[in-house]
């Protein structure tokens, strides 16, 4: 690819094509499983903030492929390529931060409320009344999403 400059931007907008039709078939089924999920009531308007930015990240992903391919065409043309592709790409990155943003709101609210995600609670080896293991049903534990680093 580095052995002709000439040709190399084509085959790095090629890759960039790609992958980020890729993407956005990720984010489909991403997005199917979220909003399928059953949510805690007051979790419900970030879970649908959370769905949005996924939203937001898929179309931002289409039209990244959309301008990488334009830019295989013609990489110099400021028109069919470098403005498109910026707009693209920075689309793409907020849609990025938001959702990363929401997510470290929904992480506060459980930790601030102790809401309990009953798909993801685990049995604690603690009992009510500080019995034995046979004392009593699992108590569920609360879980809080880890921060990804963008």
């Amino acid at each position: 690819m580095f052995m002709t400059p000439s040709d190399s931007a084509v085959a790095v907008f090629y890759e960039v094509a790609r992958r980020s039709s890729e993407a956005a078939y990720r984010v489909d089924d991403i997005v199917s499983r979220f909003e399928t999920t059953r949510v805690p009531g007051d979790l419900g308007a970030l879970h649908g903030e959370l769905v949005k930015s996924l939203h937001a990240a898929r179309s931002a992903l289409d039209r990244l492929a959309r301008s990488s391919a334009a830019c295989q065409m013609d990489v110099t043309s400021i028109g069919r390529c470098q403005t498109p592709f910026t707009s693209a790409s920075s689309a793409l990155a907020q849609a990025y931060k938001k959702y990363l943003a929401t997510r470290a709101k929904i992480s506060d609210q459980i930790r601030d409320t102790q809401t309990v995600l009953p798909e993801f609670a685990v049995a604690s080896s603690r009992r009510p009344g500080g019995g034995d293991r046979d004392s009593g049903p699992p108590r569920p534990v609360p879980v809080a999403f880890r921060q990804e680093v963008p």
